[in-house]
C-alpha cells in the first residue's frame, strides 16, 4: 500500500522521521468529532499544534511555488508524539 513519511519532534526539537501506511479518511467521524468539541466541549479531532503544523508546511510549499526557491522551515514542521 501507500506510505508516507511522518515527522516527529519532541521538547529538545529533536526530528525522528517514520514511514506509516495512509489509511482512507473518515469524514464522518472528523466532522463528528468536531460537533463533539463544539457542543460539548471534547477534544478537538486534530491538535491545534498539528493544524499549525500543516498550515506552514503548506504556506511554505506555496511561496516555493510562487518563488521557485526552496524554503526551509525553521523550526521544523512535524507532528508531536
Amino acid at each position: 500500500g501507500t506510505k508516507a513519511c511522518l515527522l516527529e519532534y519532541d521538547e529538545s526539537n529533536a526530528t525522528t522521521a517514520t514511514t506509516v501506511p495512509l489509511q482512507p479518511g473518515n469524514w464522518p467521524y472528523f466532522y463528528a468529532g468536531v460537533e463533539r468539541a463544539v457542543r460539548a466541549g471534547g477534544p478537538p479531532p486534530v491538535l491545534l499544534a498539528d493544524v499549525i503544523a500543516n498550515l506552514r508546511v503548506l504556506d511554505a510549499a506555496r511561496q516555493s511555488a510562487h518563488s521557485g526557491a526552496r524554503i526551509s522551515l525553521d523550526p521544523p514542521a512535524g507532528h508531536r508524539a
